[in-house]
């Protein structure tokens, strides 16, 4: 939310707030694509309304169901079709006075009949679901998955999350990182803990896009709780090892520093463009040892089967472990979508399975706290496998812990699993 009312609000700003409001609402788009495109065609706005259009945009979309129960705007108004400027303009006004803002005599507010029985529409009285701006089916999903742990998990998810830095060990210390990033005029507080030794907390939150430590490939932007997925793979220098879902590739970096370089790593997605994308950050990171390769035909699969000595599969998922970065997931996502993604993630650890060696470790990770997304596909696969197989080594649960600096991370689910050896 923002840090103080702005006694004066410019109408270009309000007007490009409500527009990506609309956009991200009424019409699915992605918030942080919706932010980053408005930004950029508006270079003539200063430091303070970029800050009040994205901090105001981010907060609603985190705060949306509460804050339509508090403009009186019902459910099946507040999203989809039904969604106008109108109805947008209603919610941010409400937001904005409850913020101690003062709503503009020129923004136009619809009529809309309230919600409920409540004639305050206080969000005090509206149910948790509401209160927490949830939608009831994703509420009831998390209750069931964590039970009495649901509400402190459920607010931790509903903050804004660290920003976290992992130290590139093959160019740089956390110590000295520290050191170079305050010479820049950027703060950031060493976190070591047993499973990321190498994580830095910014403090403040600020943009890093043209620090020189950065384009050195000093460091890497990473979630803390994302920092323990690859060592949890226990990599060896001069390994085959293959991430088999990269994506962006920030598990990969990872991966090539814990083997200090030594060894081959192999890097697979089905989009090519993320892979493009990574070889430039490998090479900026000092990184010798990557290859990729696009997973465009399934002959790549079968070229692989029976190669790596340790397999990662970061699993495509609902992110729900990751609500703090991309609140917009919450009204993305439905049932229908999450029963997919379970069945993709089902024929993603049966087919890329085949990858590792007798003898050789797998692990799977996901950014959910849901167990059917989670240690559900492991024991479904581990069922499906034959007697004696796979043996599921360790599993793991990474839930935010606000109250501890070092643990206040994304929500992560890993499991480690071993191939039979050949008799």
């Amino acid at each position: 939310m923002p840090d103080a009312p702005a006694p004066r609000l410019h109408r270009p700003v309000v007007s490009a707030i409500l527009q990506a409001l609309l956009t991200i609402f009424g019409q699915g788009a992605h918030a942080e694509r919706v932010v980053d495109e408005t930004l950029r065609h508006q270079p003539k706005w200063g430091a303070r309304d970029r800050r009040l259009f994205a901090t105001s945009v981010y907060e609603l979309v985190r705060w949306w169901r509460r804050e339509a129960w508090r403009a009186g705007v019902p459910d099946d108004r507040a999203i989809g079709p039904a969604l106008d400027s109108g109805i947008t303009a209603r919610i941010w006004a409400a937001w904005w006075q409850a913020e101690g803002g003062t709503v503009p005599a020129w923004l136009e507010l619809a009529s809309v009949p309230p919600a409920g029985n409540d004639p305050a529409h206080d969000p005090a009285h509206a149910p948790p679901a509401v209160r927490a701006s949830l939608p009831d089916w994703l509420d009831a999903a998390g209750a069931a998955a964590t039970g009495p742990g649901w509400p402190t998990l459920r607010d931790a998810l509903n903050h804004p999350a660290e920003v976290w830095l992992r130290a590139n060990s093959l160019k740089t210390t956390p110590a000295h990182l520290v050191t170079a990033l305050a010479a820049e005029g950027i703060t950031a507080v060493a976190e070591p803990a047993p499973g990321h030794p190498d994580a830095l907390r910014l403090v403040p939150r600020r943009p890093l896009a043209s620090s020189a430590a950065l384009r050195a490939g000093w460091f890497e932007v990473q979630d803390a709780g994302s920092q323990e997925i690859a060592p949890f793979l226990q990599p060896q220098p001069g390994e085959v090892i293959i991430d088999s879902c990269a994506g962006a590739g920030g598990k990969s970096l990872h991966l090539a520093a814990l083997i200090g370089n030594r060894g081959r790593l192999l890097a697979l997605d089905i989009h090519p463009w993320k892979l493009a994308a990574l070889e430039k950050r490998a090479a900026r990171a000092g990184i010798t040892c990557l290859q990729t390769a696009p997973l465009t035909s399934p002959d790549t699969l079968k070229r692989l089967a029976g190669t790596a000595d340790r397999l990662l599969i970061d699993a495509p998922c609902s992110g729900l472990g990751v609500l703090r970065r991309h609140p917009d997931t919450k009204w993305k996502l439905t049932r229908e979508a999450l029963d997919h993604l379970i069945r993709l993630q089902d024929e993603i650890l049966e087919t890329h399975s085949r990858l590792v060696k007798p003898g050789g470790t797998l692990v799977y990770a996901t950014c959910s706290f849901l167990p059917g997304e989670n240690a559900s596909r492991i024991h479904t696969f581990l069922e499906h496998q034959p007697a004696g197989a796979w043996t599921l080594e360790e599993e793991r649960l990474l839930l935010p812990e606000p109250s501890r600096p070092a643990a206040n991370h994304d929500a992560f689910y890993m499991a480690r699993l071993r191939a039979a050896r050949r008799p």
